[in-house]
């Protein structure tokens, strides 16, 4: 059996977050610190109220956030969660999360909810890459 490094993955995560933001960036198209304090919003979200939560909060600032809102919480969603047969970081087959079935982000916090295990690291998954996230945003 194979040992991952997990924390590999959430450290490639974070870089495709910053990476695909920085043009718009660099073409002050979006800010650096709103990008930050979004990352932040969403980090709170997670620690205080939970994984569920945050995908909520997801859902809701995709579609009623502010402009740079908007655009930061829809990579999230791609990047981290996404729908059924992407190759989302809880999704991609290291994780073993058993999301397969589920078809968006809803769905996929009921099945991880099911298995406490399952949920615990899902949340830390989500909670490493958007802190490493945060930081090279703050580089960019």
């Amino acid at each position: 059996m194979t040992i991952e490094n997990y924390d590999f993955f959430c450290v490639d995560y974070a870089k495709r977050f910053a990476d695909t933001l920085e043009q718009e960036v660099k073409k002050n198209i979006l800010g650096q610190s709103e990008i930050e304090n979004a990352v932040t919003k969403g980090l709170s979200v997670l620690y205080n109220n939970g994984l569920y939560a945050f995908l909520l909060f997801t859902i809701w600032k995709k579609q009623s956030g502010t402009r740079v809102e908007r655009r930061v919480f829809q990579l999230m969603d791609d990047l981290l969660i996404s729908k059924k047969d992407a190759q989302s970081l809880l999704r991609i087959k290291e994780m073993r999360l058993a999301l397969e079935d589920a078809q968006g982000p809803l769905d996929a916090g009921k099945a991880l909810s099911e298995d406490l295990d399952n949920l615990l690291f899902a949340k830390e998954l989500l909670s490493r890459t958007l802190s490493y996230a945060r930081y090279q945003v703050k580089g960019l």
